[in-house]
């Protein structure tokens, strides 16, 4: 049964954010069709995107030596295709979008001793079409395709982790880097594009506490506005999108000891708390005709399950969906 938790715990702040330079389970929203992709090693998907009649799937794998290779490819009807892609060093992904008539992968590559992002696109096999970093740590967690090419977000770490915006046009040449911090670490884990403007939000360690945050840019990446959203627990967003015209994001609460559930909209400054079992996390929204899906993990039983939510237009819960074994 999900639960929902009335709380004034949560609190939406002022956020100065001053500029600085085994096998896993692929669940899509046809709850009749599942994938299990497996091997000897432990594999696991973090995105999917769809794109002419191929699903894109990022993930990683890991390999010997406890280190990690890019599990990049596509599926289709009559099969699936997967790379591994990878140097002596870790390389992670943790999104995908379309290119061309294929996908792009932005590649999370430690082969020079410190984190920098590659590029990598995958129409009939791998294409690496640039890798981009500085002397510190860089890393993209999202990529959205715009209008005029595509916004990364993620963070930069100097002597702590900032939020890292990059834009690139079509042919992914960089036409801005920017960065946003505080004296604590912050970055970003999603980023959607709405009436021209641009929503970022991930987490924040300025209290120390982790809260979530967003902030809001115009299209040229100058700072509109920004908020830390928390509690005294740890607080964070994992997404943000477009759901029914409104800016939705999703994520964690730990507001009553546990983690929950937290849905939060920025322009009504309101949100949402629902707990499912014992550790509930959701990581991404996606909008169906009647309401939306809520997709994300909990833990029952001690056993950590995927999950996934059904949401009326008006936040409301009707059913739940606990997928594992």
């Amino acid at each position: 049964m999900i639960t929902n938790k009335i709380t004034n715990k949560l609190e939406v702040l002022g956020f100065t954010a001053s500029c600085l330079l085994a096998g896993f389970v692929i669940v899509f929203v046809s709850f009749a069709q599942v994938w299990l992709f497996s091997s000897p090693d432990n594999e696991g998907g973090f995105a999917v995107r769809e794109q002419k009649g191929k699903v894109c799937v990022a993930g990683r794998r890991l390999t010997e030596g406890d280190l990690y290779d890019a599990f990049i490819g596509y599926l289709l009807d009559e099969g699936s295709v997967f790379y591994l892609w990878g140097t002596e060093e870790d390389e992670m992904v943790y999104s995908v979008e379309t290119f061309g008539d294929g996908c792009l992968f932005p590649v999370v590559t430690t082969y020079r001793g410190n984190m920098d992002v590659a590029f990598v696109s995958v129409t009939e096999r791998p294409e690496v079409i640039r890798v981009l970093g500085s002397i510190h740590e860089d890393m993209i967690w999202f990529l959205k395709e715009i209008s005029s090419g595509y916004v990364g977000v993620g963070g930069v770490k100097e002597r702590d982790w900032d939020v890292w915006v990059l834009f690139l046009d079509k042919d992914l040449s960089v036409v801005k880097s920017v960065r946003f911090g505080t004296e604590r670490d912050e970055y970003a884990y999603g980023i959607t594009l709405w009436e021209g403007k641009l929503y970022v939000v991930g987490r924040t360690n300025l209290r120390g506490n982790w809260d979530g945050f967003y902030i809001v840019l115009d299209l040229e990446g100058n700072l509109r506005e920004a908020k830390l959203v928390g509690s005294d627990g740890k607080d964070y967003f994992r997404f943000v999108g477009v759901v029914k015209d409104k800016v939705m994001a999703v994520g964690r609460t730990e507001i009553e000891g546990d983690s929950d559930l937290l849905i939060f909209s920025p322009q009504e400054g309101r949100w949402w708390v629902y707990d499912v079992g014992t550790f509930d996390y959701g990581r991404v929204l996606v909008e169906r005709p009647f309401g939306f899906l809520l997709f994300g993990e909990t833990e029952v039983d001690g056993n950590r399950e995927g999950l996934v939510v059904v949401f009326t237009d008006s936040v409301e819960p009707v059913r739940v969906y606990i997928l594992g074994g």
